[in-house]
């Protein structure tokens, strides 16, 4: 991990929204209009209508797309953009007081969202953030819970995602909540 600044974080996507469609929405409009929310205060308290309330200032640019929902509770908290026709989103998803969380990892090709299987080291296992940095190196950052939460972080290779072995300081709760590059070989 490095403490130089990123140059990605003029087009950061990392805050979190309260659903899954909003977060979707929030991902893909900030990325068609070329703005950055402000602030990650600003981002979270906007819900998906607050977005839609938004998008007057920014026509015609602005649009609403279908996305998969594999479960009834889906979650994404960040995303990356490589460009307008490769755009990562990672969360979790559940089935309330039926299943455990699950890693969530979608994709955006330019037309249409696709969810792109994940690993799920336990049951319990969360995405918090991603960092895109070209098509076949793709990583993101959360935990996988047993009965303490342990670091976890995934990457993408361009063909399939794969769970990265992680640090973990001492028996109490280690979760990893960002994940930043300065380059390919600095995560």
């Amino acid at each position: 991990m490095s403490n130089h600044p990123s140059p990605r974080a003029a087009r950061r996507f990392s805050y979190i929204l309260p659903t899954f469609a909003g977060a979707l929405v929030a991902g893909l409009l900030t990325l068609l209009s070329e703005q950055t929310v402000r602030s990650e205060a600003q981002a979270s308290s906007l819900s998906a209508s607050g977005l839609m309330a938004m998008a007057p200032s920014c026509e015609p640019n602005w649009q609403i797309v279908q996305s998969p929902n594999p479960r009834t509770s889906n979650r994404l908290n960040s995303v990356s953009a490589i460009s307008p026709n490769d755009v990562w989103a990672v969360g979790y998803y559940f089935d309330f007081a039926q299943t455990p969380n699950h890693t969530l990892t979608m994709h955006w090709d330019g037309t249409a969202w696709t969810q792109v299987p994940s690993p799920n080291p336990v049951a319990g296992s969360y995405l918090e953030d991603v960092v895109a940095l070209a098509p076949n190196n793709v990583w993101a950052a959360g935990h996988a819970t047993i009965s303490t939460a342990r670091t976890l972080i995934e990457h993408w290779d361009g063909m399939q995602w794969s769970v990265v072995p992680s640090p973990n300081q001492g028996p109490s709760t280690n979760e990893l909540m960002a994940i930043d590059a300065i380059s390919p070989t600095d995560i």
